[in-house]
């Protein structure tokens, strides 16, 4: 009865040693490499992960900066546009004439207003009040009277007290500046562009000029309130992160990234200057968005441990059973042949000796050794080499299978990192495919400007042909009118010639009366005093005789003046004949030109049709290669899932060969300890 108690508690001590070491040392190293390799890739991830997020950053803060200096160089070419209009500088076009054009051209393409100004710095809206106000002192004019287009930061507008953004241009005539044509947007323009932005969940996009100062913000306030992020930064030390970026990478217009925390949360972002402009483009989102897969994957690992723990501990509990049973009981048989107690006692162990393991040699072999203590010392030795060798090859076998296992696991990890990349290129493909179509949405924009302007030029053809129509009209009219003034003028010559063929009769006539008169007086004085009266009568006719004639010359001599200018404007009249002849025939050669003209017109409209046709089909084709491009980036995606679903599978299973060659490894100390007792007996 004390016997079976010894024996049971040596039971329990042999079971809590084996089970308790066996247990303690497979979750020790299981916890321990599950835990290591864990905090390594979530280490190695979370490092890679950041520094790609700071390449997206600033390559998509590059291609948003393209895309506001491809939408600001489009607006300040088409105010330049607007600029070549000769009604802006033709003083023969009225004021009001202008301001109507004008405003109908903002209201037509979303502009405010439109506005100049002179060499003196004075700029002048298009409007009826004719607000004006002088701007020398501000860069965007001194660029653009330097002969460059430029484009203002957003200011609030001194007549209306609202922010804008001006975009201009200089104004030449004859190769002259004569000063600057500029546009008036409303401030939200850039805010209204950057809002479009999407780059996942949080991501955000805002403009800041080369001062700090917000210009463009998904939150249009910071815009229009003209936001400065570095002078904020001195009010509230939460900007302070903010500010130093800013300050010490941005406004000195690198390419770069950096990390900060607003508001509470932390944040990246990517930037870019965008060229040609004082701004510069920031792209950024929050951290936690990104990390999310990495804290995703910390806790994937940690369950993943504990499992691992767990069913390790539940294997090498049940392993350890199995294993310390038979031998407790065994070794209460050995310790009886120690004593040189050979005697068979039927009991427990008789089970095991029909197991093929060595468990079951073990038991034959004690079962045979006390028949025959030699044998079984030989058998017992020769089996324990056996074990030994066997435990060798095994472990060699599982380190073979363990390594092969490491290279696919290895081979797959290139495989994943190959379709990663694939899908984040077709990614990339399909953002380009987006900005061009874009382009092409600018592209149609224009077209249809194109065909408005090609529209307006083929009405002002039809009235330049109208007009030389009326002209050539004119002319006839005016040749027509031209005969009858000659012949008028004709026919005054030969009145002339007429009164003065009349004047000369009426000389003759007073001559004749003079002579009369005088004849009359020496009569009458040859009468005496009968003759006096008919003397006074006789000297009055004289007198009026001497008048006739005088006046005749007058009228000889005015005539003959009235002869030669009447020829003189006959001569004239015959000038101004071939003249207007000559200009028939230009009004003629005009008529020709612009009937040519009106032709070159038509066949530029037909090009414009078909370059709205040929725009069609551009935007359609790209809208299938979009769709190709996404189902590549889908079928990339998942080829990189399914990579790594396979990678885990093989860690796994390396992970099973590298606790299979410990265990043989194990197994093969124990024959080696076996070996050792055995060379204990004296044969």
């Amino acid at each position: 009865m004390c016997m079976h108690k010894n024996y049971n508690k040596k039971e329990d001590d042999i079971m809590k040693s084996i089970k308790t070491r066996l247990i303690a040392i497979f979750a020790g190293l299981i916890l321990v490499l599950s835990l290591g390799l864990g905090a390594v890739s979530v280490n190695i991830a979370s490092k890679n992960l950041t520094k790609n997020v700071h390449k997206n950053l600033e390559e998509m803060a590059m291609k948003e900066a393209k895309c506001i200096r491809i939408i600001c160089g489009a607006e300040t070419g088409y105010i330049d546009g607007i600029a070549q209009n000769s009604i802006i500088l033709d003083e023969k076009v009225s004021w009001e004439e202008k301001v109507n054009y004008l405003q109908k051209e903002a209201k037509r393409t979303g502009h405010i207003n439109f506005g100049f100004i002179d060499k003196n710095g004075k700029a002048t809206v298009f409007n009826k009040e004719k607000e004006s106000l002088y701007v020398n002192d501000l860069d965007y004019y001194k660029k653009a009277i330097n002969g460059n287009r430029s484009t203002s930061d957003v200011f609030i507008d001194k007549f209306t007290g609202k922010p804008i953004i001006i975009f201009a241009t200089p104004i030449r005539e004859n190769g002259v500046i004569k000063g600057v044509f500029y546009g008036i947007r409303d401030g939200e323009f850039l805010s209204s562009i950057v809002s479009k932005f999407k780059y996942r969940k949080t991501g955000y996009s805002c403009i800041i000029n080369n001062k700090g100062v917000s210009i463009g913000d998904r939150n249009k306030d910071l815009a229009l309130k003209q936001h400065n992020f570095i002078e904020a930064a001195k009010e509230n030390s939460d900007s302070q992160q903010l500010a130093n970026i800013i300050k010490n990478k941005m406004i000195r217009r690198e390419v770069g990234s950096g990390e900060y925390s607003y508001q509470g949360k932390e944040k990246i972002v990517g930037f870019a200057p965008i060229e040609d402009t004082p701004w510069i483009m920031a792209v950024g989102l929050e951290s936690k968005e990104v990390f999310n897969s990495i804290y995703e994957l910390r806790n994937l690992l940690i369950l993943f441990s504990i499992i691992a723990v767990a069913i390790g501990i539940f294997i090498t509990y049940m392993v350890s059973g199995s294993i310390a049973k038979p031998i407790t009981l065994l070794t209460a048989h050995i310790e009886k042949v120690a004593n040189y107690d050979l005697t068979f006692v039927q009991d427990e162990t008789s089970k095991y000796l029909n197991r093929n393991d060595e468990i079951g040699k073990i038991a034959s072999a004690v079962t045979v050794m006390q028949n025959n203590f030699k044998s079984l010392i030989k058998n017992v030795e020769e089996a324990s080499n056996q074990v030994s060798v066997s435990s060798k090859e095994f472990t060699a076998t599982s380190q073979q299978a363990s390594n092969i296992s490491e290279e696919i696991a290895n081979t797959i990890e290139e495989i994943a990192r190959g379709a990663a990349s694939q899908a984040q290129d077709a990614e990339q493909g399909a953002n380009s495919m987006e900005e061009l179509g874009y382009l092409l949405e600018v592209e149609q924009a224009y077209l249809k400007e194109l065909n408005v302007f090609a529209d307006e030029v083929v009405e002002l053809k039809n009235e330049g042909i109208s007009t030389v129509g009326n002209l050539v009209q004119s002319s006839k009219d005016n040749r027509e009118i031209s005969n009858e003034i000659s012949e008028v003028i004709v026919s005054s010559n030969e009145s002339a010639k007429h009164i003065q063929k009349a004047s000369e009769m009426i000389q003759s006539i007073a001559e004749q009366t003079n002579l009369l008169a005088l004849n009359a007086a020496i009569e009458s004085a040859r009468a005496g005093e009968a003759g006096k009266g008919f003397a006074v009568v006789a000297d009055e006719i004289r007198k009026l005789a001497e008048d006739s004639n005088k006046f005749t010359i007058e009228i000889k001599d005015i005539v003959t003046i009235l002869t030669a200018k009447t020829g003189n404007a006959v001569l004239g009249m015959h000038k101004a004949e071939e003249i207007i002849n000559s200009q028939n025939v230009l009004v003629m050669k005009t008529e020709e030109k612009f009937n040519g003209i009106a032709d070159s017109i038509e066949k530029a409209k037909e090009t414009i049709e078909n370059l709205n046709v040929f725009s069609r089909k551009m935007e359609n084709k790209k809208n299938e290669m979009l769709e190709l491009v996404q189902n590549l980036s889908s079928i990339a995606e998942e080829n990189a899932s399914g990579t790594e679903e396979a990678s885990a599978s093989i860690e796994e299973q390396v992970a099973s060969v590298e606790e299979i060659a410990s265990s043989s490894q194990h197994l093969a100390e124990l024959a080696q300890n076996l070996n050792q007792l055995i060379m204990k007996f004296q044969i």
